[in-house]
């Protein structure tokens, strides 16, 4: 499974691949793999060119495509009309979601970003209205950030200019701000992946109890060996369960492989429902969005902030191997970590881990 998005320099510029809303999307959307291929300076032409010559030969399941901010540049650079411009873009977006389609491959179109640049703000909403219009007759996928950016200007008489929070010092790239907005915008125009056949690499029941952790965060390390992994192993999913006697609240929960002790080597976010905040119900369970797996030894790190009332991991006591990490604040996120206090048999939280493979 695979999700792309190919577009223009709006996906890739200034910012990591961890803040890029491509990666944000994917992983909320349950893609373990995601491919954020963008090119400075990329128009509808281009895109067409690469739908041709490798975005169907990479044989994703979904293409999430935005283009069209080039578009408009060079429209307005060269004195090209309005109606020009927006003929030649839809004509290229129709002909390269055609191609898409008769491969077997979803297409979502995203809208480009509103831009600080006067002369852009006359153009770029002909380009969004089309494409609405294009998405809507052939009931494939469509997402106006434009808009969604637009509202939330600073300066309302300029609506339509990115809001400066958002934006790169250029006035029209991404800044990290903008692609974070982006990325927890409603995606669900696109289709959740084909999920394979997932089996149990972990089923526990917990007997015991870890806490309080209030305030602070907990690390969960399972080894290999207290897993029965199949061989080849690309996503999984966690089931967490909450304490008999209160539920469990955190800001943020990660996955990803362990090095050594509590140090992580990789982390990927988890999330709930596309949420990466969320609380565990009190003596229930909830079972996370697919996402990547890391393989090897698994670490699993979050920061809790629920209250006194919400603050009790559930646990299973004496399990060789594992280990349950904890220190006050909150260090969910950082991969290389000190001043935790380890407490080894402590199986915290988690109960169940699904993956793909079987």
């Amino acid at each position: 499974m695979k999700i792309i998005f190919p577009s223009d320099s709006n996906l890739d510029q200034y910012v990591s691949s961890q803040q890029k809303f491509s990666s944000i999307v994917g992983s909320a959307r349950g893609y373990p793999f995601v491919s954020a291929s963008g090119i400075s300076g990329n128009q509808s032409s281009h895109f067409l060119a690469r739908v041709e010559a490798d975005v169907i030969a990479q044989n994703p399941q979904t293409c999430v495509a935005g283009f069209g901010t080039n578009n408009a540049a060079w429209a307005h650079e060269n004195d090209i009309s309005n109606a020009t411009m927006t003929s030649s873009y839809i004509s290229d977006m129709d002909a390269a979601t055609d191609l898409l389609l008769t491969a077997g491959i979803f297409p979502v179109l995203f809208t480009p970003p509103p831009a600080r640049i006067p002369e852009m703000c006359f153009r770029l909403p002909h380009l969004v209205d089309a494409l609405a219009t294009l998405c809507d007759s052939k009931s494939i996928g469509f997402v106006n950030i434009y808009d969604a950016i637009a509202g939330v200007a600073i300066e309302s008489s300029k609506a339509s200019f990115l809001a400066l929070y958002l934006a790169d010092p250029d006035k029209h790239h991404l800044a990290a701000a903008g692609h974070a907005f982006i990325g927890d915008m409603d995606w669900s125009a696109i289709p959740a992946p084909n999920m394979p056949t997932l089996g149990a690499v972990l089923d526990e029941t917990h007997n015991g109890s870890f806490g309080n952790v209030n305030g602070g965060t907990f690390r969960v390390v399972i080894p290999t060996a207290a897993m029965s992994q199949p061989g080849t192993v690309t996503m999984e999913r966690a089931t967490f369960q909450g304490h008999p006697d209160e539920p469990i609240t955190f800001s943020k929960v990660f996955s990803g492989a362990q090095s050594s002790g509590a140090n992580a080597s990789s982390l990927v976010p988890m999330r709930i429902n596309g949420q990466t905040a969320f609380t565990v119900p009190q003596g229930g369970k909830i079972t996370s969005d697919p996402y990547p797996s890391s393989g090897g030894p698994r670490i699993f790190t979050g920061h809790c902030n629920g209250g006194s009332g919400a603050d009790r991991l559930s646990a299973k006591t004496s399990v060789p191997g594992v280990a349950t990490f904890y220190k006050p604040g909150d260090e969910a996120a950082c991969l290389s970590v000190s001043g935790f206090t380890g407490y080894s048999g402590y199986l915290s939280l988690v109960t169940e881990i699904q993956t793909d493979g079987f």
